[in-house]
């Protein structure tokens, strides 16, 4: 059993990178690390190890395809915006946003799609690359119904989505981390929010559930907020941003944005497609407005091609650390592993 155990555990550090979630240092009203006592009785400095994210919205634009042919590739993009609901530590919420302020974020990430089986399906990959980032707005002001307020405040974080070669399947029927149910007959409103604004009112959806886990680099993070240095990419220890992501309609806790994500002003390049775009053709700006197609309707069925799918999203981003021993370290553990042993076996020849 011992030699079981000791060489798992030699194992384990040769392996090279132990991941573990981590609590970093957060001062929520970007002070540096004050040390106050908020109006909501909570310290302005924190320790968190996850952002829990109001539901926001997530699009998938230009996903929607006809024509195309089994196993034939194309490029899309995936947007998406929130605004803070809480911090956690260790699964307990320990404060909310400063009063008054509040915190967004907005992304943008390219993604691969191989049409499956029959053209019913296709196989998504996260590409490297894209946007994450977070702000900081001193006077809350985003408004979901119009989209309006995710990416007007002080930019915190930024960052860029690492590859992600787990496949995503979206298929007309249940399949996959992605599922559209259809619903026969007279189809449900998009905007189910029972908040009195009514947003897209015109929009009807089929019943759609899935689940979204992405990774994120922080390139660049400001100290005064977060006071751990999560942009540390150096060994021995690593940040990584996780967004992760319960996807769907129809919208039941927040209203469907009318603009979703991004950056106005900006232009996205699209690759071969099967309607017939040239690669290397241009859409934008990134703060996208929903297409819906001739019908009117968020499904993997609409009339005029392309068309984007849009979901209610459920966030959380946790904060992990990979720490990753030095050489000598591991030369040393190696060692003394080494005397152990040599040690066990001269205890035995005595016996």
């Amino acid at each position: 059993m011992n030699k079981k155990i000791i060489a798992l555990a030699i194992a384990a550090m040769v392996g090279g990178a132990l991941n573990a979630e981590a609590a970093i240092e957060f001062d929520r009203t970007g002070a540096g690390g004050s040390a106050a006592i908020l109006s909501d009785g909570d310290g302005a400095t924190i320790f968190t190890d996850v952002f829990d994210w109001a539901p926001g919205n997530i699009l998938f634009q230009n996903i929607v395809r006809r024509g195309a042919a089994e196993g034939q590739a194309f490029a899309f993009d995936l947007y998406g915006h929130g605004v803070l609901s809480s911090y956690l530590l260790n699964g307990n919420p320990v404060a909310l946003s400063a009063p008054g302020s509040e915190i967004t974020y907005t992304f943008k990430v390219p993604v691969i799609a191989t049409v499956g089986p029959a053209a019913t399906s296709w196989n998504l990959n996260a590409l490297g690359g894209g946007t994450f980032e977070m702000f900081f707005q001193s006077v809350a002001n985003s408004v979901a119904a119009t989209g309006a307020g995710f990416s007007d405040g002080q930019l915190i974080l930024s960052g860029a989505f690492q590859p992600r070669f787990d496949p995503l399947v979206y298929a007309n029927g249940e399949s996959g981390n992605l599922s559209s149910s259809a619903i026969p007959g007279t189809k449900p409103l998009l905007d189910q929010n029972s908040n009195g604004t009514t947003s897209l009112g015109s929009i009807r959806t089929d019943k759609m559930n899935g689940s979204v886990n992405l990774a994120i680099d922080a390139l660049f993070a400001d100290r005064n907020f977060f006071i751990t240095d999560v942009t540390d990419q150096t060994d021995p220890l690593e940040f990584d941003v996780d967004f992760a992501s319960f996807l769907g309609a129809p919208f039941t806790q927040v209203d469907p944005s009318a603009i979703v994500g991004g950056k106005s002003g900006e232009t996205a390049t699209i690759g071969a497609n099967a309607w017939g775009t040239a690669p290397g053709a241009t859409t934008g700006p990134f703060n996208i407005t929903p297409n819906f197609g001739g019908d009117s309707l968020n499904n993997a069925g609409c009339t005029t091609f392309p068309c984007d799918i849009m979901v209610q999203s459920d966030a959380s981003s946790k904060f992990t650390a990979t720490l990753t021993p030095e050489p000598g370290t591991l030369a040393l553990i190696g060692a003394s592993m080494l005397g152990l042993g040599i040690s066990r076996r001269r205890s035995r020849k005595a016996a």
